[in-house]
């Protein structure tokens, strides 16, 4: 027990340096004492989106004055293998899409660059705003191997 005490009065010696800590919204709970020591004022979650509410307000300690959640709200919803919980209490439903869909202020991207054009033009029904940025599709060529860049299969 001892020991134990004392690793983590290192852990917390040595994360009390770093400007940056980094953790899974899983480690975060595990290790909720050392988070809630290390007392972090600002929490960025990526992949905000899919991680469930209740997840993320438990690790959110006293000391958080800001929380910066990214990701898509359109896209991966968190997993729910309870069909009551997502039924009765919107557990499908993550923190970030619910404050999203109260009208809180967000920020969203309007230009991607990680795919080609004619797969971006598939996703404008769920994106309408998005645009390409210009040229980068000119450095991405077709593999010469195939007939086009895209095709389907069943």
């Amino acid at each position: 027990r001892r020991k134990q005490s004392t690793d983590e009065q290192n852990k917390l010696m040595f994360l009390k340096k770093q400007k940056i800590v980094g953790a899974t919204i899983v480690g975060a709970s595990v290790h909720l004492s050392l988070i809630q020591k290390l007392a972090p004022k600002i929490v960025l979650v990526e992949e905000a989106a899919e991680v469930l509410e209740p997840c993320l307000v438990a690790v959110l300690t006293k000391s958080v004055e800001k929380l910066i959640l990214i990701g898509d709200h359109k896209q991966l919803k968190p997993q729910v293998d309870t069909y009551h919980l997502r039924k009765e209490y919107n557990f499908h439903i993550s923190m970030m899409e619910r404050l999203v869909g109260l009208g809180f202020p967000y920020k969203k991207l309007v230009r991607q660059g990680r795919m080609r054009p004619e797969f971006s033009c598939m996703l404008k029904d769920i994106y309408p705003d998005y645009d390409d940025f210009e040229g980068l599709s000119d450095r991405n060529e077709v593999i010469e191997c195939l007939p086009c860049s895209m095709f389907f299969w069943s």
